[in-house]
């Protein structure tokens, strides 16, 4: 039965050759109209997402017209979403481990570890005193006057007061930790890479209500900031915590300030639950990132989903039409080798992000390793069916029903066809085909829709 379905025996030189072929086509498609080609996800989430096929197909017009009429910003996607749609090219800077000999490192977890108590009591120490200063009465009109939501008041609020909370503890730490570090070594020393085009969409402003309900939580977060002291917010070190940092690190001088921002970041958090608690009391919740981008999302899939249909086809295209030429000339002796050409030129689509995934995909869709690799699999076995069915095709066509050709006895002493295909045979496949496709398609969709 499996020989019958599957045929093991693949010609190695129709299978390479068969395979750089689908790629060259697939190349040639981009050629056709934008709208099914404007890569989503590097317009929504930057270029280092794990996604083979583009989600829905969006113009940048289209996007930022989304985001007008849910009145969001940038900042409510946590992306940065340039309406001109024009990117500059990024360029790779080595970064992390790869920078320190394996000494180094073993240093730097050493130093930050012993160090953590006596930063932390510095820093409460410190907070003993006002450890924010409120906002004066002109520069939270400015900010009031400037944003475009309530959630961008909340978040435009966040930012002046971490200004504040991250120079406050630089000004605690950077020396004694600058010392402390000063003997770690790096290979090399680089820049951090910066982004550029985050021009967001025009949005309404805000409503004298709104104002009210912003300025009444500004007055009752201040009110709870100074209340307490929120240097106790810093959370001790840990060895994950100190993996991130070396993670992030682009030269020796980084490890400092990268210790240093780990205390500040969690200082800034609290201090933006206590925010964001007082927004929420105010009638003024800020939206969640995960909803903002989940409202998007679903936007997007309702009004693009006929381009993306038609996009996805048209990828599949060239593994069908490879398929259907290989097998109207070379028939059923070669099926095998066609489909095993469609999963290998998926395959190498793959196999870069699947070897270097830690290197190349984001951190934010890092633990979701798994499911992209099972994601890969069925992709791949979606390019075999394809160029099985378009092989099958083909076999129709030039070789006719097996009824009506000679046939071949298999190993298992079944009569087989050594020509042609049924009906029934094609139909089983393209049923296969259809729904490994729909999957990788939906899938593809699902994936970013649920992404936090």
């Amino acid at each position: 039965m499996l020989h019958y379905l599957f045929g093991f025996r693949a010609n190695v030189v129709l299978s390479f050759v068969g395979a750089f072929v689908i790629l060259f086509l697939i190349k040639l498609t981009a050629l056709l109209p934008g709208k099914y080609y404007f890569s989503f996800s590097k317009l929504y989430a930057g270029a280092s997402e794990p996604f083979i096929v583009d989600p829905p197909s969006v113009s940048a017009a289209k996007l930022c017209e989304l985001m007008a009429k849910h009145n969001l910003t940038n900042d409510d996607l946590g992306r940065s979403v340039d309406c001109s749609a024009k990117f500059a090219d990024a360029t790779s800077y080595p970064h992390g481990a790869a920078l320190f000999e394996k000494d180094e490192i073993d240093k730097i977890y050493s130093i930050a570890l012993a160090i953590d108590q006596q930063a932390r009591n510095a820093l409460h120490s410190a907070g003993q005193q006002q450890f924010l200063t409120p906002l004066s009465e002109t520069e939270l009109n400015e900010i009031i006057a400037s944003a475009k939501s309530t959630s961008d008041v909340y978040r435009r609020l966040m930012q002046a007061y971490d200004y504040q909370i991250g120079n406050r503890v630089e000004s605690v730490l950077s020396n004694g930790l600058e010392t402390a570090f000063a003997d770690v070594r790096s290979k090399q020393a680089n820049e951090a890479p910066t982004e550029f085009g985050n021009a967001g969409p025009a949005l309404k402003a805000l409503t004298p209500i709104e104002i009210a309900a912003a300025n009444k939580a500004h007055a009752e977060f201040i009110a709870a900031a100074s209340s307490q002291n929120l240097a106790t917010l810093a959370a001790p070190l840990t060895k994950s915590s100190v993996d991130g940092i070396i993670a992030d690190a682009y030269s020796a001088s980084a490890i400092p300030r990268g210790v240093t921002g780990f205390y500040a970041g969690a200082i800034k958090t609290g201090a933006g639950e206590i925010l964001n608690e007082k927004f929420a009391q105010a009638g003024i919740k800020p939206i969640e990132r995960a909803e903002a981008k989940q409202i998007i999302f679903g936007e997007l899939v309702k009004d693009g989903l006929a381009n993306y249909i038609v996009s996805t086809i048209i990828r599949l295209l060239p593994v069908l039409l490879f398929g259907l030429a290989v097998g109207f000339v070379f028939g059923r002796r070669e099926l095998f080798s066609t489909s095993f050409a469609g999963a290998l030129a998926a395959f190498l689509l793959t196999w870069p992000i699947m070897l270097m995934w830690d290197r190349v995909v984001q951190s934010s869709w890092h633990d979701q390793k798994e499911v992209f690799l099972l994601f890969y699999a069925v992709y791949i076995f979606s390019f075999f069916l394809t160029a099985r069915v378009g092989a099958l095709i083909g076999i129709r066509m030039s070789e006719g029903a097996p009824e009506n050709v000679k046939t071949m006895i298999d190993q298992a002493g079944e009569a087989v066809a050594s020509k042609g295909a049924s009906w029934s045979e094609l139909a089983a496949n393209v049923g296969m085909s259809v729904a490994a496709n729909g999957l990788v398609a939906a899938w593809n969709v699902i994936i970013p829709m649920h992404a936090t």
